[in-house]
């Protein structure tokens, strides 16, 4: 297939957004044509020929865009005056103002100028993936589905738009523009055939609830492992103990504030050495250049440099810095990057709900300091925390296994699957509901996944025509050959335990010899069916825990994505479950 991203930066320096991107792009070019169309910056490369790609890149601009380009490629030389900062701000800020004077918070230049990267490509995509923000390119990309139905349409949206603190800075704006962002929201996702989004949940279900069924929950695809990591033993800093933070810092929503606060005056501790090295862009870089003069011991404003050299920096940190976002729909990305190097993080929360919270306590070596807390206070926890780690890391496949839905491969399953299709055959009852299998297929992430319920008449059984918006059917009892065809079809054979998990549900020998992937839904800790399907290569189990599911259906969606079409030969499953088999059976019935 020939697939299709729209991004804002991109190559050589990469926002978080971009980085997502790129790891995604990465997995895709292995089996798929895919090409780039981003915004062209003032370091894009004229030859992308010569940079030995996987990928092909389409740089875009608008008027303004590029004249910004222009100046910033003198601002950036070598011995430039300082001058060059006036032209810059004074574009930075009519390219706000075209945004700030339209209808909506999306830039009508920037959406022009993607869809005529888009009309430009040599070949038609097959399948376009924008990722936002910038929305520009996701509207660009609806417009473009409109002009050629065939092109598959799945966004990948990380921000918020119609209710982005970042996009909209006064509540006058926000007032103004919102009914016409939710309209353009509305008429973007009606175009989409899915739409996979990070922090859209309570949004989606707020103001877009008809449309529920088209969103899936993602999280951000930046747990990779480089090769070239554990192989990087320099350290660029020197002697004493060295923090770093790597990202984009604005005045807004990731302010830099608490973050220079934390480590001014950090030297004159007693017995204390932690110097802060900042590769920062953005607006914010400012508040950091005056914290750096005030503190030049203590804090040191670096210019941003490319993935490859940015590994190098990893490596030599001792700890890496997370600033957390002022709102709660935003997750600072560089934090899923930070444990792919397995170094210990320290994360500032800047307001009580941050959703890194979770995650950095799962994580082995992480530690959060709230913005709110004392200054003297956090130094000292960062400090016993700085003793503690120094020379610590944690093994890339324990991260891994603590986070597979931040894995590249796996999101891509998602993007380039159908989802799940559930087939379950039996009879259900108060014993064996379907209840919990119900509600994890009504979770937002669950709206890919669909299934077909082959049973008879009971009153459990017809609970389940209340959730056909979930994509649920049921069906009557059919012949042998008429199941064993649905089985073949199916994504994923559904098993769902008695409720005291006592006794083996016999469709579960069945399942496996068709070598099919197989989901389980039991109640009991000790349910005997997950003793064998513990064995079974393609098993999901999962517990029908209310407070978990959220969790589980995220796992669920994952999984079915990944096993979807995938299979075991009967030979394979024959030798692992040997014991199961007629002839074993038999043979030791004739021995005694």
């Amino acid at each position: 297939m020939h697939v299709v991203f729209t991004v804002g930066t991109y190559y050589p320096l990469f926002s978080a957004t971009a980085r997502c991107a790129k790891n995604l792009v990465d997995v895709m070019s292995r089996d798929h044509d895919v090409t780039v169309v981003a915004e062209r910056l003032w370091n894009s490369p004229a030859d992308i020929d010569e940079l030995g790609l996987a990928e092909r890149i389409v740089y875009v601009g608008t008027p303004i865009g590029d004249a910004r380009a222009a100046v910033d490629r003198h601002m950036n030389a070598e011995g430039a005056p300082s001058l060059w900062h006036v032209p810059d701000r004074i574009l930075a800020g009519l390219r706000y103002g075209e945004t700030f004077f339209s209808r909506t918070s999306c830039n009508k230049s920037e959406v022009d100028a993607y869809l005529r990267g888009l009309e430009g490509l040599d070949s038609a995509p097959d399948q376009l993936i924008p990722v936002s923000l910038p929305f520009s390119g996701v509207v660009a990309c609806a417009l473009y589905k409109k002009r050629h139905p065939g092109v598959a349409l799945t966004p990948v949206i990380f921000d918020q738009f119609s209710e982005s603190a970042t996009l909209l800075k006064t509540g006058v704006e926000r007032r103004i523009k919102q009914k016409a962002n939710l309209e353009l929201e509305r008429t973007v996702v009606e175009a989409s055939d899915r739409v996979f989004t990070v922090t859209w949940d309570e949004h989606v279900e707020r103001c877009l609830p008809d449309l529920v069924g088209k969103f899936e929950h993602i999280e951000h695809p930046m747990l990779i492992r480089d090769a070239g990591f554990d192989d990087i033993h320099n350290c660029m800093f020197g002697p004493g103990a060295h923090a770093v933070y790597a990202g984009a810092l604005n005045a807004g929503a990731h302010g830099p504030r608490h973050l220079t606060e934390l480590f001014e005056g950090y030297s004159k501790r007693e017995g204390q050495i932690l110097k802060l090295h900042a590769f920062a862009m953005g607006d914010g870089v400012g508040t950091v250049r005056e914290a750096q003069i005030r503190c030049p011991f203590d804090i040191e404003l670096c210019c941003p440099v490319p993935y490859g050299e940015l590994l190098k920096v990893y490596a030599s940190a001792d700890v890496l810095v997370s600033v957390g976002n002022s709102v709660t729909d935003q997750k600072a990305g560089n934090i899923i990057e930070y444990m792919a190097t397995g170094k210990p993080i320290v994360h500032i929360a800047s307001c009580e709900d941050d959703p890194v919270i979770p995650e950095l306590k799962r994580y082995p070596l992480g530690l959060v300091l709230r913005a709110s807390d004392d200054v003297g206070a956090n130094q000292d926890r960062l400090s016993e925390f700085v003793v503690r780690t120094k020379g610590r890391r944690v093994a890339f496949e324990e991260v891994a296994k603590l986070f597979p839905d931040e894995v590249p491969d796996n999101v891509c399953d998602l993007l380039s699957s159908g989802g799940g299709m559930l087939v379950f055959a039996g009879n259900l009852s108060s014993v064996v509901s379907p209840d919990y299998v119900c509600s994890l297929l009504e979770q937002p992430a669950c709206c890919s996944v669909r299934a077909r319920f082959f049973t008879s008449s009971s009153p459990y059984a017809l609970r389940l025509d209340h959730y056909k918006t979930a994509g649920i059917e049921r069906f009557g009892w059919v012949g042998p050959e008429e199941l064993r065809r649905e089985k073949a079809d199916s994504g994923q054979l559904l098993s769902i335990a008695e409720v005291e998990g006592k006794q083996i549900s016999s469709k579960i020998f069945s399942y496996m010899a068709t070598g099919r992937p197989i989901v389980h839904i039991y109640t009991a800790e000790d349910d005997v069916n997950v003793r064998y399907l513990s064995r079974y290569p393609l098993a999901l189990c999962l517990k029908a825990d209310k407070n978990a599911i959220t969790d589980n259906a995220r796992r669920l969606a994952l999984w079915c994505a990944w096993s979807y079409g995938q299979s075991l030969h009967w030979d394979d499953v024959a030798r692992t479950f040997g014991e199961l088999t007629p002839e074993y059976v038999a043979s030791q019935v004739l021995h005694s």
